[in-house]
């Protein structure tokens, strides 16, 4: 039998099996929500991660929660309403990129910035620790599924979707706050690792 407040209770002294007894049991919940609003399997499986990192994180405040299924789908709605709000700002960003790098009088300084955001991308993906970096080059660049990834690296898949929060995380920070000037092409390119 699931006991919701023991579980909570253990959740909050570190105890991984009460994490994922809370994972198997909300994730499905929370995947359905999200992918209502959103619309998106990859960005609604990129939320529950999103929110069980969270959850993780702050696992010591959720001991007094009594009603945690309305907890985490309130979580998963605001969230969820936060994307929307980006995505809407990334595509327009991303219109305005395609008119820059389509134009018939596209100018070598057009295109230069561009170049300098892969190269800026590549730096920053090498600041990552080696384990993260290693975790997200699998599965961002070879497309690797999560179980594959925590098979082939002997860790657990929970391990695997805290390195790719927290890697996506230190990217687009790390992106918004070098000198570059921010122009629509970096809210693009960052869109590219989400």
């Amino acid at each position: 039998m699931y006991n919701e407040e023991q579980t909570l209770r253990l959740l909050a002294e570190g105890n991984e099996l009460a994490f994922n007894r809370i994972y198997a049991r909300y994730s499905p919940v929370i995947y359905r929500e999200a992918y209502r609003y959103l619309r998106s399997s990859d960005l609604a499986k990129d939320l529950v991660q999103e929110i069980f990192t969270t959850i993780w994180d702050k696992r010591h405040s959720f001991s007094g929660v009594r009603h945690f299924r309305n907890y985490v789908i309130t979580m998963g709605k605001n969230l969820a309403y936060q994307y929307m709000v980006r995505l809407s700002k990334e595509f327009e960003a991303k219109k305005e990129m395609a008119y820059m790098l389509d134009s018939r009088d596209t100018t070598q300084e057009q295109v230069y910035p561009h170049k300098d955001l892969e190269v800026l991308l590549e730096k920053t993906i090498e600041m990552l620790p080696e384990q993260q970096r290693q975790v997200f080059r699998l599965a961002k660049g070879k497309g690797m599924k999560y179980e594959a990834i925590a098979e082939l690296l002997q860790i657990s898949p929970n391990t695997v979707r805290n390195h790719i929060v927290a890697a996506n995380h230190f990217i687009k920070k790390h992106i918004q706050q070098t000198s570059f000037t921010v122009t629509t092409a970096v809210v693009a390119v960052i869109r590219l690792f989400n």
